[in-house]
């Protein structure tokens, strides 16, 4: 073999990218490791910019370049360099760096994969949800305000274990939060998630084979974060023989395609690094596109004139004299409240997170609220909805409380008297209604993926994308996004190689409302009422993404709305069941009470 030719290996993963430099002896000349936040291309450049700053390579020196990752293979078709998959990228690696290795188990940024060795090659990966892998890692860092690597510190000073699901973030988050509430230490919880993920891939993945003889350990959440490394070596109960020591395991799979080059197919790096520094410019053929939003102004108009129906009534409440009604919506992660005047007016609102103490939240309200109210008006009633109903209600001696699902359809019929359909969009959860005769029918539930929920909104947002959808609806390419965390990767790369964010944002829309077509079907005359309670908090000002409700699921149905105060719907209907009830009987704690209640609380 010559000496002056390197090997070059470009992982384009979930999250981020790897680049490796081989010698002609295969050792590592040049290494690094960089999250890419959707920046496909910029973070490539900025790679083999700091290679070329650096003295492993000429302009002039000969290198073979290969490509791997989820994200790898439009870059590799737009630039004509070779491509490789993953598996055959890490058995290579595994072949030729440890041999002896039986089992791989590698986590990823948005994906997780098993490879076993014995008598043939077969690999476990997650398909459609990226629960327990690095992303999912980072949603659990942020509801204890820490990073991935405070996680792993305060897992290093964990006593005890709590049950924590991992087959979806967002039903994590719903395991997480009641053990913040109630105190739980965090580096218990933080122990508790890292667990959490060891048993969703061994127990998702193996799927009943067993793990044995000699593992290794790949990726960069098993690399970086020891304490989850640990999780999986006391489930599996490795012994310190059996672990396959790995220098570098977070570039296993870039050493892997790096090892596929071939002498024959060198070419300067110069030329290299000049081909990638023209990826701004090229794009794949094929994206598969979408019909704006609005093909023109006029359809914006008659979609923006029809949803104005929605509108709430509102009054001044420092003007206003006589019975005030009041509704709260102790959610998961926010707490909403309203007051409603006795024509309906609406007359306060309020809408943010609970910070993990819902009893402290609404006892704040509660103070804003005495603080406000004008002389001459009184809380005649009061009622709550929502997962913390029973503990506010109990708190502070609420009149009234109700299950979520019948607060969406009082207050929807209030709005849409002749309501068929309720499609209701949470941070956590997504519902679709059927109504018939007046009655709820049938009610159908998101239950292993958060794909269409406000995390799923969320994590576009953090990733880059442009969030301005709703003023993007006449844009001239909106791609097809896919409804699943998995299939969402290799276009959402590609926003980084050659596609605007802001057409993203388009097809994230299209996407939320494709997620919800499996649970019903709206019919060419139903009249659907959209819901869109803590996923669109952002855009409060009617309905604001007015997009997602353009889109197939209601396009062709019959009348349409989204309301303007969809936020505070939950509550609305606190306030109007209280409004409507005969017996003004003020059960409600009162200001000095109150007091008591919060200093109990913390």
């Amino acid at each position: 073999m010559s000496e002056d030719w390197y090997r070059v290996g470009i992982d384009v993963g979930s999250t981020t990218i790897k680049v490796v430099v081989l010698d002609a002896r295969g050792e590592l000349a040049f290494r690094s490791y960089a999250r890419h936040f959707s920046e496909v291309r910029k973070t490539v450049e900025s790679s083999l910019e700091t290679l070329a700053a650096g003295d492993v390579l000429s302009p002039e020196t000969g290198v073979s370049v290969v490509l791997t990752g989820s994200g790898g293979v439009g870059v590799a078709e737009i630039l004509g360099f070779p491509f490789v998959q993953e598996v055959i990228a890490c058995s290579r690696a595994i072949e030729e760096r440890a041999p002896h290795t039986d089992v791989a188990i590698e986590l990823g940024g948005e994906d997780a994969k098993i490879t076993f060795f014995t008598n043939g090659v077969e690999q476990r990966m997650n398909g459609s949800c990226a629960g327990g892998t690095g992303a999912f890692i980072d949603q659990m860092a942020v509801l204890l305000k820490t990073d991935a690597a405070g996680l792993d510190e305060l897992s290093s000073r964990a006593k005890n274990l709590y049950p924590i699901a991992a087959r979806c973030g967002v039903f994590a988050k719903t395991d997480v939060q009641p053990l913040l509430n109630e105190g739980v230490a965090r580096e218990d919880i933080a122990r508790s998630i890292f667990q959490a993920v060891a048993h969703q891939t061994i127990g998702g993945l193996a799927c009943g084979r067993k793990i044995r003889g000699n593992v290794a350990f790949l990726g960069g959440p098993l690399n970086f974060l020891p304490e989850l490394k640990n999780r999986f070596i006391e489930t599996l109960a490795v012994q310190p023989e059996n672990q396959v020591r790995i220098e570098d395991s977070e570039l296993f799979v870039a050493i892997g395609a790096a090892l596929h080059g071939k002498e024959s197919a060198t070419r300067p790096f110069a030329e290299v690094l000049a081909a990638f520094r023209k990826l701004a410019f090229l794009s794949v053929e094929g994206a598969s596109a979408l019909r704006p939003f609005f093909l023109d102004d006029a359809e914006r108009q008659a979609f923006y004139a029809q949803h104005e129906k929605a509108r709430v009534r509102r009054g001044r409440l420092e003007d206003y004299r006589g019975p005030v009604f009041l509704g709260i919506d102790g959610g998961s992660t926010t707490t909403k409240a309203v007051l409603l005047g006795e024509n309906l007016e609406l007359l306060y609102t309020y809408y943010s997170s609970n910070e993990g103490n819902p009893v402290r939240i609404v006892g704040n309200i509660l103070e804003d609220i005495y603080d406000r109210l004008p002389e001459g008006a009184h809380i005649v009633a009061s009622s709550v909805t929502g997962y913390g109903e029973a503990l506010i209600r109990e708190a502070f001696r609420l009149d009234h409380s109700e299950v979520e699902t019948i607060a969406h359809y009082k207050a929807a019929k209030h709005f849409l008297p002749e309501v068929d359909f309720i499609l209701d969009i949470g941070g956590q959860d997504m519902k679709c209604l059927r109504i018939r005769d007046g009655v709820i029918d049938n009610i159908l539930l998101n239950e292993a993926c958060s794909s269409g929920c406000g995390s799923f909104i969320e994590t576009f947002a953090a990733a880059g994308v442009d969030q301005r959808g709703g003023e993007d609806g006449e844009g001239t390419a909106f791609f097809d996004v896919a409804r699943r965390a998995e299939e969402t990767l290799g276009l959402l790369q590609g926003v980084g190689v050659h596609a605007a964010g802001k057409h993203l944002a388009g097809g994230r829309n299209h996407s939320v409302v494709g997620a919800c077509e499996p649970c019903q079907r709206v019919e060419q005359n139903d009249n659907v009422l959209l819901v869109f309670g803590e996923t669109l908090g952002l855009f409060d000002h009617h309905f604001g993404h007015l997009g997602v409700a353009r889109r197939r699921l209601v396009e062709r149905g019959g009348d349409d709305l989204a309301l303007d105060r969809t936020l505070h719907l939950g509550d609305f209907f606190g306030a109007l069941v209280d409004e409507q009830h005969d017996e003004f009987d003020i059960g409600m704690i009162g200001r000095d009470g109150m007091r008591d209640v919060l200093q109990h609380h913390g």
